[in-house]
């Protein structure tokens, strides 16, 4: 079976920042000035997927917009606790659980990028847990960054962070 949608909620979480940025046409992941940015986006998975289903393959699309010293490293991170876009700050971001061997390459390109996130689906089915992504720079201590579009932007829905999941029930 296939399931596909654009995210539900999304937001940016900044170390010494202690305002929500909920509501943001734009998320951003790296170091764009003194303190990291992390994104948080979220789909609507346990209400389609059944516990127990085998996650064949899952697609993470994003509409990147700037970049800044690319090519460089995320980690794209299952989120373990529980956040809203209206109120999530760094203080208050969710736990998350990443698998520390694995990153993903973030290019010089604007226009669609795309991330399987496969191993990370299984885990947030098998685990009972729908809290979504956390993006992070897997080095927050360089300048470097990328934009992308939120559920927020007014450039069109197509645009949206969206997921495709093809799994066995």
């Amino acid at each position: 079976m296939i399931w596909s949608d654009y995210t539900r909620e999304d937001s940016i979480i900044v170390r010494g920042e202690n305002q929500n940025v909920g509501s943001t046409e734009s998320l951003w992941v790296g170091l764009p000035v003194n303190d990291p940015w992390r994104s948080l986006i979220d789909f609507n998975i346990a209400s389609v997927i059944p516990s127990g289903a085998t996650i064949v393959e899952s697609i993470l699309r994003l509409y990147q917009t700037v970049y800044k010293n690319t090519p460089f490293s995320v980690r794209i991170a299952w989120v373990t606790g529980t956040w809203s876009e209206s109120t999530v700050i760094w203080i208050t971001q969710p736990s998350a659980t990443y698998y520390t061997s694995r990153s993903f390459t973030i290019s010089s390109t604007v226009g669609y990028i795309y991330f399987n996130v496969t191993s990370e689906v299984q885990r947030m089915v098998d685990d009972g847990l729908n809290e979504g992504f956390m993006i992070l720079a897997s080095d927050e201590s360089v300048y470097q960054y990328f934009i992308f579009d939120s559920h927020e932007t007014p450039y069109g829905s197509s645009r949206r962070p969206y997921l495709i999941i093809k799994y066995i029930p």
